[in-house]
């Protein structure tokens, strides 16, 4: 008798179990177990899967080229310039250097979203003015409708949207709520009529820089024949910035919204990867 996840079953004799879930190859007549470069399990129980509300999920694969794959449900995206690391937990994530490193994603499945939750972790380089961490694009033109993240510079989360190019609606957390080099778990949630930010599993409060807090999301933005997700960067009017330095990891959009007890324990589940 065999134990396999805790169940007691009937094996055959010479029968090949594989840990995690991973598979055995043949090399050179010898059977080992299908690991990459990184040592992890490709196809083992390395990533949970995604849950039914997930549309974008990035938890990333190195070793795939320029290719980020999707588990959520939008198209593979694409790395420009950014590089894989690995942290000492083993989780890969994606380092951008400042200048042109970006990550793009066409026509992400969230166009039609009203509600719904963006989160990741993210660890800044340093001590800068703004730099845009993500942002979700309607139409690349002077008359970009956008939907933006970032860092401003007295380490301050800011969210804001532009209309046509204009801006009509920012909000920002107090300042100091990031740490520079260390990592964080950053959210952003709506329920239809309030943006909640949530840091490292705790709410933080969101003040109004212009306009309100009406819990703008996806779906407000202007439907035109394009859009476009970016990370790493913005657009400035039709312009594309890359000006993020620092690392992300296991980028995720949802279309559920997100309480405090779900934060605090998603926080909890994923702190020791990043060793906070």
């Amino acid at each position: 008798m065999t134990t396999i996840n805790g169940v007691i079953n009937k094996v055959a004799p010479r029968t090949v179990i594989s840990p995690n879930g991973g598979t055995y190859v043949n090399q050179n007549g010898v059977l080992q177990l299908d690991y990459d470069k990184w040592g992890m399990v490709w196809n083992g129980n390395h990533f949970a899967p995604p849950d039914l509300s997930t549309k974008v999920y990035l938890p990333g694969i190195p070793g795939t080229g320029s290719t980020i794959f999707d588990f959520g449900g939008s198209t593979n995206g694409t790395i420009v310039g950014a590089t894989w690391e690995q942290l000492p937990t083993g989780l890969p994530y994606l380092s951008f250097d400042g200048a042109d490193d970006k990550v793009t994603i066409s026509n992400p499945a969230v166009t039609t979203l009203e509600v719904g939750t963006v989160s990741m972790w993210i660890r800044k380089d340093a001590a800068t003015s703004t730099q845009y961490i993500w942002c979700y694009v309607k139409e690349a033109s002077a008359s970009v409708d956008v939907m933006r993240v970032g860092i401003a510079g007295s380490e301050e989360l800011i969210i804001d949207w532009l209309e046509n190019g204009v801006n009509n609606d920012g909000l920002d957390t107090d300042n100091g709520v990031i740490t520079i080099s260390k990592w964080h778990r950053i959210t952003f949630t709506s329920d239809g009529s309030t943006i909640v930010c949530y840091v490292d599993g705790a709410p933080k409060t969101l003040n109004v820089l212009l306009g309100a807090n009406n819990g703008l999301w996806f779906a407000d933005l202007q439907t035109e024949p394009a859009d476009t997700l970016v990370i790493g960067g913005y657009y400035r009017l039709d312009t594309l910035v890359s000006d993020f330095a620092g690392d992300i990891a296991l980028f995720r959009m949802t279309s559920a919204t997100r309480s405090a007890d779900d934060e605090a324990r998603q926080f909890a589940a994923e702190r020791h990867l990043f060793g906070v």
